[in-house]
């Protein structure tokens, strides 16, 4: 049948497995946002995103596995972006291969903007400086990256929020 002006289309993605290699526990998480497509998890520090030696079943996607069990659904872990285990932030994560795929153009497409905050020794002013290279310890400045990389690599473009005495 040819489809006519007003006809609805719609399409159902069902995931065919799971993510055989990482077993659910139990892990208190905190979702931010959920819809059909997608899930945006705040993750704490001190947690690993996936699986790797000696964190097989203490991370991020072992506490979204058991979610996703306990909710009755397939899980296959789709992670769009990466934390280090030390970081705490937000982690966005696509629920079918659609979503997985537009994320993922969207974030080569920098159309997905990442802002980090940090509390940092001393009192920085807003400059470019070298990632890693703080040296000032007298007191404390919290500090914004936005978009402002010079070089992904060794720059960071940092703005100034405030300045704690």
């Amino acid at each position: 049948e040819k489809l006519i002006q007003g006809d609805i289309v719609t399409i159902n993605i069902h995931e065919p497995t799971c993510s055989e290699k990482i077993p659910p526990v139990y892990k208190d998480i905190d979702i931010l946002y959920e819809d059909e497509d997608l899930i945006v998890v705040n993750k704490p520090s001190d947690m690993p995103v996936h699986p790797s030696l000696n964190n097989y079943e203490n991370t991020l996607a072992n506490a979204l596995a058991y979610y996703y069990q306990n909710n009755g659904l397939k899980f296959v872990f789709r992670c769009m972006n990466r934390l280090d285990r030390n970081t705490s932030g937000t982690v966005l994560i696509a629920k079918n291969p659609l979503s997985g795929a537009l994320l993922s153009k969207m974030i080569k497409e920098r159309s997905i903007k990442k802002e980090y905050i940090a509390v940092v020794e001393g009192n920085i002013r807003n400059y470019i400086f070298e990632n890693s290279k703080l040296e000032n310890k007298n007191d404390f400045s919290i500090l914004l990256s936005n978009s402002g990389i010079v070089d992904e690599e060794k720059y960071t473009k940092f703005n100034k929020i405030f300045h704690l005495l």
